[in-house]
């Protein structure tokens, strides 16, 4: 199987199937048609047959994509009871299971608990990496305890949105001003005020200004600690 290729995925085929419409079910996921769409195709190339019949009323399942559906629910109902008996068997102190955007300071706090711990036989932990979709399922299905996504200021209503129709509280972290480093004696450097891709005469270049980015966590239960 496609390394592409996730339980997420096999949640958003039945979910596909559930709706009759690849449209509605994007909606009810919180990400794009476009997106959606291609992780199907994926599905159905790593399946090497027709899962859906697609018409301008919406889809339906072949014969295959029934067989499909019916041992997709399966492993998922089968991963479920076991993240349940991993939960209960571990303890609330002795695992961690944390799903995160990638952002280096977040690896670098996860590898700080570790090592905390690295004396703890008992304690054990997972890590997931995705998009902030991704991160947010993660929490949603119980596979990970903790969630920490960081996203475009111009998605905070988004990303409050559909944290918010899920029943989700989140904590805000911190708010980051992105900044550009150039060697001092860079041309943008000699400048004294900030420069664009107009105003810079460097072919190319773009430097955009002023889009912070925003950082948040996630935890599982849907009952957060922190504000929604």
């Amino acid at each position: 199987m496609n390394s592409d290729i996730n339980l997420k995925h096999l949640e958003y085929f039945i979910k596909v199937a559930q709706l009759g419409s690849i449209n509605k079910a994007a909606q009810a996921l919180f990400i794009s048609q476009p997106y959606l769409g291609k992780i199907i195709n994926d599905l159905e190339y790593e399946a090497g047959c027709l899962l859906l019949n697609r018409s301008n009323h919406g889809v339906t399942l072949t014969p295959e994509g029934e067989e499909f559906e019916r041992r997709a629910a399966n492993v998922l109902a089968e991963v479920a009871q076991l993240w349940q008996r991993s939960a209960k068997g571990s303890g609330d102190f002795s695992h961690l299971s944390v799903s995160m955007t990638k952002f280096s300071h977040v690896m670098e706090s996860f590898i700080e608990v570790i090592m905390n711990h690295r004396d703890q036989p008992e304690f054990t932990h997972r890590l997931y990496g995705g998009n902030p979709e991704d991160v947010i399922e993660d929490v949603l299905s119980g596979r990970a305890t903790v969630g920490i996504i960081h996203f475009d200021s111009r998605r905070r209503r988004e990303i409050e949105e559909t944290l918010l129709t899920q029943g989700i509280s989140y904590t805000r972290l911190a708010h980051m001003e992105p900044h550009l480093v150039v060697a001092k004696n860079h041309p943008l450097a000699l400048k004294k005020e900030p420069s664009t891709c107009r105003s810079s005469p460097i072919t190319g270049l773009s430097v955009t200004w002023g889009n912070a980015t925003t950082s948040s966590t996630a935890c599982s239960t849907r009952s957060f600690a922190g504000e929604r």
